[in-house]
């Protein structure tokens, strides 16, 4: 990034006459060094940034862990709500073998739904 020509050195038209060439040249010299420093600065901080925005490895196992977890949890609903489903046809079987009772209630209700949804 370089500094533009009209933002160098005075602003009036007499105290730039009255600048020697050297003063000229020293003055380039020290814009071009403060340039070039202000540009190594921003390409370290940049580095630095990049950096410091790498996962560590901490990060990569709590994030694995994580994963993981998430994984095991959907595997125990999935698990517990096989069981349930096994227990309510066993239970609905039994029910049905045994009771008569139960199988007028559950004719009813299969009639209450057909209503409401017609």
């Amino acid at each position: 990034m370089t500094l533009p020509k009209h933002l160098r050195g005075p602003q009036d038209g007499s105290a730039k006459e009255a600048w020697t060439k050297n003063d000229q040249t020293r003055l380039e010299h020290a814009y071009r060094l403060e340039n070039q420093f202000k540009n190594v600065a921003i390409r370290r901080l940049e580095e630095i940034r990049n950096f410091k925005s790498k996962k560590t490895v901490k990060d990569s196992v709590s994030d694995y862990l994580k994963k993981l977890d998430e994984k095991n949890q959907r595997g125990r609903i999935r698990i517990k709500e096989q069981v349930l489903q096994i227990y309510e046809e066993k239970s609905m079987k039994q029910f049905n073998e045994k009771d008569p009772m139960f199988n007028k209630i559950i004719v009813h209700i299969q009639r209450v739904i057909k209503i409401m949804k017609a």
